[in-house]
């Protein structure tokens, strides 16, 4: 005869309703397409003795210890695949019931094949049976048992449970009653980015990547919550790399040790704009708006801001190599009125660098010095404003720092 199962718990786990960012404490971010399921159970409380051949069954005889985790196995009858197994959820008192810690599932159709109660110590507590088994008469609805998910929804589901007392594993429908031992460390960590227009730091989604020791351990998106996380324990150490498109990536590694501080206390992260610097050489004659082609900078996003230098000695030449002809990036030649410019408008001097985000329909002057933050996302190409291109000479070095 086989006795309960028990396996070792390495770390409480902070209740959520003590940490959670989230306005709804009671579940998990979900994203679209997603629902959410939570699990609780219903004791038959049978106080006649049942017998199985020379096995005696009192379900009368509850265990007094207070339940400390559900494990269920969800299988998904869409495309067959086992989508948690074996998976351990907290468990926490709610109005004299016990309930566990929501998951989330895609929207889609499911069952449930494995359902087991455990205590503080792993020990088990309440075991529903499997349709077939010898115990499956003592419950209405023996697993597996099948239930749908709909977009943002929220289950709740209460399996009838009996304690094992007195049966082995296989009396429940159950090869075994054992797990294997996989130790965790459970961390929360919070993203933050500066706001503007509120002049204060505000949480934020982003990636995060777990490695230790070199492997992969944690890998998928947070929310604009502090996150709790699980990965595997038993690694010296662990990388942790938080990424967000226009954000200069955050990596900190941990020591084993030090990951276990923040059980209770975020991960602060706090993540910057970043910062890209790029040198280009803008051609008198080559990226002329007259006759030549605009030299493309790049590819920019709203919110982007874009600052461009040039040295105020670096010059180019608008005819023929002549030093009286000579000009840096803020021009200095004076337009001839006869001169032919795009959409026939002398807008600047001669030789003045400009720009244009809508590929030359319009300019704008950039000079020798320019910023400015883009309100469409566009692409930006950089000139020299002359009405004539075929006598130019030479280049002015420009360096683009974009921001975000």
């Amino acid at each position: 005869m086989k006795t309960a199962f028990k396996f070792l718990m390495t770390l409480t786990i902070c209740m959520f309703t003590l940490w959670s960012c989230s306005d709804d404490e009671s579940s998990v971010t979900l994203v679209e397409g997603e629902g959410q399921v939570t699990f609780s159970f219903n004791v038959i409380n049978d106080t006649n003795t049942s017998t199985n051949g020379n096995k005696s069954f009192r379900n009368s005889q509850l265990v007094k210890r207070t339940p400390n985790q559900i494990v269920v196995t969800i299988q998904s009858t869409d495309d067959g695949s086992i989508v948690y197994d074996k998976e351990k959820l907290d468990v926490i008192a709610f109005n004299g019931s016990f309930i566990s810690d929501p998951i989330a599932l895609k929207t889609g159709n499911y069952e449930l094949t494995e359902y087991f109660v455990l205590d503080e110590d792993g020990n088990t507590l309440y075991v529903t049976p499997l349709e077939g088994s010898t115990l499956a008469y003592l419950v209405n609805d023996p697993l597996g048992t099948n239930f749908s998910i709909a977009k943002d929804d929220s289950k709740q589901i209460t399996p009838e449970v009996i304690t094992p007392e007195g049966f082995d594993a296989d009396d429940f429908g159950y090869t075994d009653f054992s797990f294997d031992i996989v130790e965790t460390i459970d961390f929360l960590i919070s993203a933050h980015i500066f706001d503007e227009a509120s002049e204060s730091y505000e949480l934020t989604d982003a990636t995060i990547l777990v490695t230790a020791d070199g492997t992969e351990v944690y890998n998928n998106s947070i929310a604009n919550v502090t996150e709790q996380i699980r990965v595997r324990d038993g690694y010296n150490s662990y990388t942790i790399t938080i990424t967000k498109a226009g954000y200069d990536d955050y990596v900190v590694t941990l020591t084993n040790a030090e990951l276990e501080l923040h059980a209770n206390k975020p991960l602060i992260v706090i993540l910057s704009l970043s910062t890209v610097v790029q040198s280009y050489d803008v051609f008198a004659k080559e990226n002329s708006v007259s006759g030549g082609a605009g030299l493309i900078i790049g590819e920019y996003e709203v919110g982007q801001t874009v600052v461009i230098n040039t040295d105020p000695n670096d010059i180019w030449n608008l005819l023929d190599n002549d030093p009286g002809f000579n000009s840096n990036a803020d021009g200095g030649l004076q337009v001839n009125p006869n001169s032919t410019f795009p959409n026939g408008i002398a807008e600047f001097k001669h030789g003045t660098l400009v720009g244009s985000f809508d590929n030359g329909t319009t300019f704008f002057k950039v000079g020798t010095q320019f910023q400015t933050t883009v309100t469409a996302a566009s692409e930006l190409k950089l000139y020299c404003w002359d009405s004539d291109s075929d006598n130019n000479t030479g280049s002015i070095k420009v360096t683009v720092t974009t921001t975000r």
